[in-house]
């Protein structure tokens, strides 16, 4: 029997379903837990003192697994060039900028491996007419000269737009998500119009890309029944996939292992669901929208939540938006941890028990968090923080940390 759980009070026309609910310890007393703050790569970089033009740490945008290697956003002052780093996480370690063409824009970082290999995407084209179309991932590491951009290739004299990738499109964006567990390239590709035979082949083409030999990757395309579904990476070449366009607004969830698709035993009531982490045993989260009751100038508002699910056990937890309920917002690869913000507490942490979690409100003496990036299977944090007292040595300067929680 399809497990069912709604935010809201169900109707008459629908039946709520009972299901195991993950318990989460703590969250009433709003226990807070120190953490021992390290201060990661090169401070000297952000401090005022010593350059006059101090580039500005935007976003801790991507950690590798093993936890050695960072890339981040930083903004130059009076410029609106794009501007990212890489850097090994010891202290003092020599940030590396990612070379940029005159001609791209918009870039954005995805990931980064464990041997420091960056994945970001940009626009290589800034025509107008041909601006989202010329989307590519690429990838820098350090002791390269430029960045390597992968296929498809493309040429802006091309305005062949028409063509859906499996036909051999050169010319639809491809977006890069992140490394899978098996080193390869996750992203999507959207369809476009088919001007030819008049049909409507709006869509998205879900990828991977694979590396044959060094330099080398080739890209394939995933099966078409995928097409409506959101997916994610998972673990062993497999994906979590998520799909709502049922007149119910139930979305449903499952794995999709490469060649056909199955169901895990649980769902929502909602509407556009994204899962955004998946752990080793398949745990995730996932972010979604519900119709609420609120309304602003007679217009129905919108609210989103978010889940924490065990397809192994049958059970999930909903966490609605809220003072009352943090947002979940990353995992650890094992799916013991999950961190994320909780609205005028701050950040916080859950650790997995044997019947649930253990939330904890992260505690910094001297620092203010200002983002959190990644948690690691040990529990240690990767995120962005401000010194506030004097006494520290970094006094104002916001940068990279690692956070230890003191269990």
């Amino acid at each position: 029997m399809l497990s069912i759980i709604s935010p809201f009070k169900c109707s008459q026309t629908t039946r709520r379903y009972k299901m195991k609910t993950i318990d989460v310890f703590g969250l009433n007393e709003k226990k807070t837990i120190e953490c021992f703050v390290r201060v990661l790569g090169n401070h000297r970089i952000c401090d005022p003192m010593v350059s006059g033009n101090v580039p500005i740490i935007e976003y801790l945008s991507a950690v590798s697994p093993n936890g050695e290697w960072l890339a981040l956003d930083r903004v130059e002052k009076g410029s609106r060039k794009d501007l990212i780093t890489i850097t090994r996480v010891e202290e003092g370690a020599e940030e590396i900028v990612v070379p940029m063409d005159f001609d791209w824009e918009n870039s954005r970082i995805r990931d980064i491996s464990n041997d420091g290999t960056l994945l970001f995407q940009v626009e290589l084209d800034r025509g107008f007419s041909n601006y989202g179309h010329s989307r590519r991932p690429l990838l820098f590491k350090y002791g390269d000269k430029k960045p390597l951009i992968l296929p498809p290739p493309y040429d802006k004299e091309d305005m062949s737009f028409f063509r859906s990738p499996s036909e051999g499109n050169c010319q639809t964006a491809h977006t890069p998500y992140c490394y899978t567990s098996e080193g390869k390239i996750f992203g999507w590709s959207r369809r476009r119009y088919d001007d030819r035979q008049y049909l409507n082949l709006n869509g998205t083409d879900y990828f991977v890309y694979e590396q044959k030999k060094p330099g080398v990757w080739v890209v394939e395309y995933l099966p078409d029944s995928l097409d409506g579904k959101w997916i994610w990476t998972a673990y062993h070449n497999t994906f979590v996939w998520a799909d709502q366009r049922s007149k119910d607004n139930i979305i449903r969830f499952g794995l999709f292992d490469g060649k056909s698709c199955s169901n895990f035993d649980i769902a929502v009531y909602g509407y556009n669901p994204q899962v955004v982490e998946v752990a080793s045993n398949n745990t995730f989260i996932c972010h979604y929208g519900v119709k609420g009751k609120r309304k602003y100038k007679n217009k129905e508002m919108h609210d989103y939540y978010a889940l924490l699910a065990k397809p192994q056990d049958n059970a999930l937890n909903l966490f609605k938006d809220g003072e009352e309920n943090p947002w979940c917002e990353k995992l650890s690869p094992n799916g013991k941890y999950v961190i994320g913000s909780h609205t005028t507490v701050g950040w916080f942490i859950l650790k997995s028990e044997s019947d649930g979690y253990s939330y904890r409100v992260l505690n910094t003496p001297g620092w203010r968090i200002e983002s959190l990036a990644s948690v690691m299977d040990d529990g240690r944090i990767y995120a962005v923080a401000t010194c506030v007292e004097r006494k520290h040595g970094y006094f104002r300067l916001k940068l990279p940390v690692l956070l230890v929680p003191k269990w």
